[in-house]
């Protein structure tokens, strides 16, 4: 999903929304390609990255204390280094100057987040399970995921889906059944609203992948029932890798996931082997956790996810982070004025940019990680 953009593509109706029309235009101007340079080698990218005129040295963003800006010392310019540093410039100025940002290259970074995640937390085994029809892009497929959660049953694994780098979501896997396991569960966290151009097309792709899957002898006795939940959380056109980063890992250890996964078994009973799509007839808020919605975009999806928390009888007031903070409180912190370029005008909008400042963090952790390892490649 790439930066706000006015492209010209075919009408859809998306559903009530609070952006005023010409705002819905904008940020519903689907289909969302994340990453307009992935066919551009890595090593190529460092120009686009790089300031113009100026060194990453050169900008605020890095000033001391920054945590989200960590400095990078004295001694050879490691390109892979200077490509993240450089990226980290750049949004950085775009997010102090109130503006959206408008390069975004997410998706030829998401490989090395997800490693730099896995780092950091010695209990993740998240991965990047690519979808779609470019070969390059395919190093690790849905075949390869289902034959991994076939291999240790009852286990969930987690992974980032992404479809070309036009659209990324969140996914879990997980094999029930015993003795003997007969049901492969697949559940979708999609950052984005039903029936977005980018979330079909992923959604179609994915199913059409799983299909093909079960041409393999180990496979096909399974049932597999996969479950998408479309959370609305991100309004943007860009940031789809991000939101699905976040929630692939929260996926990893939570018990609302493992209850889908289980309500999947459920719903596949003894029904015959292949692709089941039962519907759950329940908003995403009524069924995963808060935390899963700290990001969102809009202050509607925060207090639908508050009114669903009292219809279940939970507590109004749940704190979401370590500081304590509810849903609404890290709202209010993030919602900020923001200006939208598009080719042809300005949009001034409100919304939380909580998002944005995850993706710096994020990606500050990923130039320690790229520095870490270049230390013990010289050790």
């Amino acid at each position: 999903m790439g930066g706000f953009s006015s492209i010209n593509r075919p009408a859809i109706n998306h559903g009530s929304s609070n952006f005023p029309e010409e705002e819905e235009a904008i940020v519903h101007a689907s289909n969302r390609g994340e990453d307009r340079t992935r066919m551009r080698p890595r090593s190529s990218i460092l120009e686009a990255l790089s300031p113009r005129g100026s060194s990453p040295e050169d900008s605020d963003a890095y000033s001391p204390g920054n945590r989200m800006a960590p400095r990078i010392g004295p001694g050879p310019k490691n390109v892979e280094i200077l490509q993240t540093r450089g990226y980290h410039a750049l949004l950085m100025k775009a997010y102090k100057s109130g503006q959206a940002p408008t390069k975004l290259y997410d998706g030829a970074f998401l490989r090395d987040l997800v490693k730099a995640e896995n780092a950091r937390n010695g209990s993740l085994d998240l991965a990047v399970c690519s979808v779609g029809e470019n070969p390059a892009l395919r190093d690790w497929g849905i075949h390869d995921a289902m034959k991994k959660a076939l291999l240790r049953p009852d286990e969930p694994h987690s992974c980032v889906l992404t479809d070309d780098h036009s659209h990324a979501a969140a996914m879990s896997m997980r094999v029930l059944g015993k003795p003997n396991p007969t049901t492969l569960s697949i559940v979708v966290l999609d950052s984005i609203k039903p029936d977005d151009l980018s979330q079909v097309k992923l959604h179609k792709t994915l199913l059409s992948e799983i299909g093909k899957s079960l041409d393999d002898a180990a496979l096909k006795h399974l049932r597999i029932q996969v479950t998408i939940l479309p959370m609305g959380v991100q309004v943007s056109n860009e940031g789809c890798n991000i939101f699905a980063l976040v929630a692939a890992k929260k996926a990893a250890k939570s018990q609302s996931v493992q209850d889908l996964h289980e309500w999947g078994h459920d719903m596949v009973g003894h029904a015959a082997p292949g692709i089941h799509t039962q519907s759950i007839p329940l908003e995403p808020e009524m069924l995963l956790e808060p935390e899963f919605f700290k990001h969102a975009m809009k202050r509607n999806v925060i207090q639908n996810v508050v009114d669903a928390g009292e219809t279940l009888g939970l507590a109004k007031e749940v704190p979401v982070n370590r500081k304590g903070q509810t849903l609404l409180e890290r709202f209010e912190k993030f919602e900020r004025a923001t200006i939208v370029k598009t080719l042809d005008r300005e949009i001034h909008t409100r919304y939380s940019r909580s998002y944005e400042e995850k993706r710096l963090d994020k990606l500050a952790r990923l130039i320690e990680h790229k520095q870490a390892l270049l230390a013990e490649r010289k050790a």
